[in-house]
């Protein structure tokens, strides 16, 4: 067993926060939406985004300790999140695709390597897609784990 993430994109407009994807029912019924990443377990970059995973004492620090769902989370989000709390999720928080930028992809290094090379495909393609929604101060990931 291990850990798993699910992470989801939001994008602020004049009246709030919105998914970049839209929420959607699967076949049994249940909220899902269409996860900006899905990857396998990473924990490098668990480890960078909120301190999870199995890096603990190897260097890695997190971008932000986890800081919970924001305030502000759009209800299609909202619906999502209330739905799964009754999982074994843990660890949920969000990060400004600003802050996502600014982390130092190139100059952290790790067994030798990059993070950006642990991290390829979220460095990679998951942020440049996140970019196209907007500015960085209006573009966030929202994120929780699950084990």
């Amino acid at each position: 067993m291990g850990t798993d993430i699910e992470m989801f994109a939001e994008k602020r407009d004049g009246f709030g926060w919105k998914p970049c994807f839209p929420l959607r029912r699967n076949k049994f019924g249940n909220p899902c939406m269409t996860e900006v990443y899905r990857n396998d377990r990473n924990y490098a970059l668990f480890r960078i985004l909120a301190n999870v995973g199995r890096l603990t004492n190897q260097g890695i620090g997190p971008v932000f300790p986890p800081r919970g769902l924001p305030d502000d989370l759009s209800p299609e989000l909202a619906t999502l999140a209330d739905f799964i709390a009754d999982y074994d999720s843990h660890n949920y928080s969000w990060l400004l695709l600003r802050e996502l930028l600014e982390f130092p992809w190139y100059e952290e290094k790790h067994g030798g390597r990059i993070l950006a090379d642990h991290c390829n495909y979220f460095e990679s393609r998951t942020i440049p897609l996140l970019q196209r929604y907007g500015d960085p101060d209006d573009v966030r990931i929202v994120f929780w784990f699950w084990s």
